[in-house]
């Protein structure tokens, strides 16, 4: 897997992609849980298991990734904090 090198981006392009994570990854988290709850709602409905139910649970493997690569980026900033 390909790793960002972080230190080649300006301060500002730091922040940006950071709010731009966090709100991809919070509109993934949110529509993942609705796809969650309707598809429980219809596999409780209809008495047997619904297997559009790995969508959701094999899509969140994505957000912990988000998380790490926020933190990372995080920091880097904190990291040139330091320096200044």
């Amino acid at each position: 897997m390909k790793k960002d090198n972080y230190s080649k981006w300006t301060t500002k392009q730091l922040h940006r992609q950071i709010r731009n994570l966090i709100l991809a990854t919070g509109l993934l988290v949110g529509i993942l849980l609705v796809l969650f709850s309707l598809t429980i709602y219809k596999s409780l409905e209809e008495g047997q298991i619904n297997f559009l139910l790995i969508s959701p649970i094999v899509l969140s493997l994505v957000v912990p990734l988000n998380i790490k690569r926020i933190r990372e980026i995080k920091g880097e900033i904190q990291r040139r904090d330091l320096e200044n």
